[in-house]
């Protein structure tokens, strides 16, 4: 052995030891209230930034000026997020106790670019307890978050309550409740704004069904998991006939190309035998008396047609989830055209729900 190299294996030896020492000594301190020697938070703070940046080469961001995007991304905030991060003016008080401290979020978002923030929202942050995203198979919800984060900034006092507050939500005495009605309202007409589902009116069973499939992680939707995980079977119940007993208002409906939406019609009454593809009418209905085939599939008259068209695309790529009857709508939709999609939601949008 070379006379140089002898002193600095003997170095790296007893280096390794001392570190054993120290660490099996428990000297170290753990405790959040120490915060971090000044170079241990250098270098988990660079490293960070350069795990993102490096993952991020070649991601690209959708269009994220969508303002149904970012109700969906302000929803998720207020239910999951706010409470560790903060509003629109400070941070939660738990996370200045942390260790990292928490960030609040308006004054630094302009540091990271839409697909940093992509990747920090849907995977989290080790060493930090930001959590990853709780269902990975849903890049249209991360990306909504992106949204709205993009737009936080931006926000007062009184712009966010309206963007995260259904009117007359803050008067809900029921925990549940209120929590649901930041997105759906407490009459489940989603906001009359088409970024979300229209609950009311909607098949109890089959809102019973999706909810438990949520909680169960069955039915992908990191929204739809937090606000599930910790109910009993019995509130799931009740949530779903407290909807499916709500007066359905009609959405306020833009104009539309009427031509896409005859051919909308023709492909779900028809199917597509050449593309294997069966009626949606045949289990969704309206048949001949305005209603569904069987009360567990959803009734989808009136229903946004952005909606379906994110829940038609995550069946395409396999990405959904559901419950039990969920293997009928890969062989469904496995051949559809991003027209065709396009074409049955807008159809479905155009039919009138009578309770």
């Amino acid at each position: 052995m070379k006379n140089w190299l002898r002193p600095i294996i003997l170095f790296l030896i007893s280096l390794g030891t001392l570190g054993a020492v120290v660490m099996i000594s428990g000297l170290i301190p753990i405790s959040a209230s120490s915060g971090h020697w000044p170079i241990t938070a250098w270098i988990l703070e660079f490293s960070m930034k350069r795990s993102v940046s490096t993952y991020t080469l070649t991601k690209e961001s959708p269009h994220l000026e969508d303002q149904r995007m970012i109700q969906r991304g302000a929803g998720h905030y207020e239910i999951g997020c706010k409470q560790c991060h903060g509003g629109v003016e400070k941070t939660n008080i738990i996370g200045l106790h942390t260790t990292p401290k928490i960030p609040h979020l308006p004054p630094v978002i302009k540091e990271w670019k839409p697909e940093e923030l992509f990747r920090i929202v849907k995977h989290g942050v080790k060493f930090t307890g930001m959590p990853a995203w709780p269902s990975l198979q849903r890049d249209d919800e991360v990306w909504s978050m992106v949204a709205f984060l993009l737009q936080f900034p931006k926000l007062d006092w009184k712009s966010y309550q309206k963007l995260v507050h259904a009117p007359g939500s803050e008067k809900i005495e029921h925990d549940v409740l209120r929590s649901c009605s930041h997105c759906h309202g407490l009459d489940g007409n989603g906001r009359q704004t088409g970024a979300f589902p229209l609950l009311s009116g909607q098949n109890a069973e089959y809102l019973e069904n999706s909810l438990k499939a949520y909680a169960k992680g069955e039915r992908h939707s990191g929204t739809m998991k937090i606000v599930t995980y910790n109910l009993e079977s019995e509130m799931l119940k009740e949530l779903a006939l407290h909807y499916s007993k709500q007066k359905r208002r009609p959405l306020v409906k833009q104009s539309v190309d009427q031509s896409a939406i005859e051919e909308g019609s023709r492909l779900a009454k028809m199917g597509i035998p050449e593309q294997h593809v069966a009626s949606c009418i045949g289990c969704h209905g309206p048949d001949e008396s305005g209603l569904t085939r069987k009360p567990y599939f959803p009734d989808l008259r009136g229903q946004p047609a952005d909606y379906i068209t994110t829940q038609l695309d995550l069946f395409l790529k396999g990405k959904r989830g559901g419950s039990e009857h969920v293997q009928l709508m890969h062989k469904a939709v496995h051949t559809l055209t991003e027209l065709q999609i396009k074409n049955l939601a807008l159809y479905f949008e155009s039919l009138e729900f009578k309770n």
